[in-house]
This record gives C-alpha cells, sequence and structure tokens, in this order.
C-alpha cells in the first residue's frame, strides 16, 4: 500500500512539473492504415522488408508499404481515415507517411506514384500548413485540402498529369531532394487538368475534355 502511495506521488510531483515549466502532454499519433476493399486481378503489396505479396479484399496496408497492380487489375484502399485510393492497372504507388494525430491534431499524408495512375478521394480537411496532403511523382507535387482528382505518371516519359473532379488541386513541379520546394504552382479547379514535363514545364489548366484518365 505504501508503494503505491509513493508511486503516485511521484506521478503527482511529475505532473506539476510539466505544468509549471508549460511542458504539453501531446496525444500519441494513432497508427494509420489501410484496407483493400476491391481487388480485381493481379495486385501485390511490397512491404518495408522490399518483400512482394499477394494481396486480397481485408488485407491491410501500411506507411512505408507500396501498392502494385498488374496489366488489367485494380484495386480500392479505403484508409482508416475515410481517404479512399484507387489504383488503376499497370501501377505502382508507395504510401511513404500517413499520419493522424486525432480529430484537432495535425494530419500529415505523403503518397509517392511511382508510375501508372490513381484516383483518391479525400474526405478529411487539410489545411496546407499544419496538416498536409500530398500526391508526389518524380516531376511534379499536388496538394489538397479535401477534393477528388486523378493523377497519372508516366515512367517513359517523365510527365505527370492532374485532372480535378471535385474541389481543387495546387500542382507544383518537383525540386531535387534537399532543395527548397517549388514556389512555382497553379491550381487546378473542377473540371480542369495541368500536367508537368522534365525541366519543371508546367502547363496552364484547361478544361478537361479527356476520358483517359477516368476510374
Amino acid at each position: 500500500m505504501s508503494l503505491c502511495i509513493s508511486k503516485l506521488k511521484k506521478l503527482t510531483i511529475a505532473f506539476l512539473v510539466c505544468s509549471t515549466l508549460g511542458i504539453q502532454i501531446v496525444e500519441a499519433a494513432e497508427p494509420m492504415y489501410g484496407l483493400f476493399m476491391v481487388v480485381k486481378g493481379d495486385i501485390k503489396v511490397k512491404n518495408i522488408q522490399n518483400q512482394i505479396n499477394p494481396t486480397k479484399v481485408g488485407t491491410k496496408i501500411f506507411p512505408g508499404e507500396t501498392v502494385i497492380s498488374g496489366v488489367d487489375s485494380r484495386a480500392k484502399i479505403v484508409m482508416s481515415d475515410r481517404n479512399v485510393i484507387n489504383v488503376s492497372p499497370s501501377s505502382e504507388m508507395k504510401i511513404e507517411k500517413y499520419e493522424s494525430a486525432g480529430k484537432e491534431g495535425p494530419r500529415n499524408v505523403e503518397l509517392n506514384l511511382i508510375d501508372g495512375k490513381v484516383r483518391n478521394n479525400v474526405e478529411q480537411k487539410y489545411d496546407g500548413e499544419k496538416s498536409k496532403f500530398l500526391m508526389k511523382t518524380p516531376t511534379a507535387v499536388a496538394g489538397v485540402r479535401g477534393t477528388e482528382f486523378l493523377t497519372s505518371f508516366n515512367k517513359a516519359s517523365q510527365v505527370t498529369q492532374v485532372v480535378t473532379l471535385r474541389g481543387s488541386v495546387t500542382l507544383s513541379p518537383a525540386t531535387p531532394v534537399g532543395s527548397a520546394p517549388s514556389k512555382v504552382s497553379i491550381t487546378v479547379q473542377k473540371g480542369e487538368s495541368s500536367s508537368v514535363a522534365p525541366g519543371l514545364r508546367q502547363s496552364l489548366p484547361k478544361k478537361s475534355q479527356s476520358r483517359s484518365l477516368s476510374g
């Protein structure tokens, strides 16, 4: 009994010290993951040990892992915060970062499209500062605050294309690792598309007439 009282006193003193010094006790970030809700054809996941395994409906995918789709194959991933990722055929996308600190805390998402095409349905809200949702390719960075959009990256031509279906997307050229982010960005509104090519060449938004990115 005396031991329990002693421990309680120590915890009370520690709490008072933190309060006096203005040290905040921060809520731990929630572990985030995605759940495969649709799997059609050849869908695999590469884990952080670079092991490639087949997947099925109900399989979980975590930050640091990569989804790979074969020809005529597609997948739908619903993240634990209700954001949805649709992976098209012949695509490869890595979940670089997926962090959430609760409803009021910062949320940071970073997806890396290595090849192919994905469609994002972003249900959560991001302010672009404390909370960010970024879709990256080798040539571009797309930032959103809550929207639905398509991103494609052609590995051969190194061209990135974005089509906004709902809301808006801020698109900017990618910069070399270690350098400051590009200050040149454009806003792609609903129904518009834009592309970024190697050499920081970026097209102005235009009305999207093509259905080549649909699905």
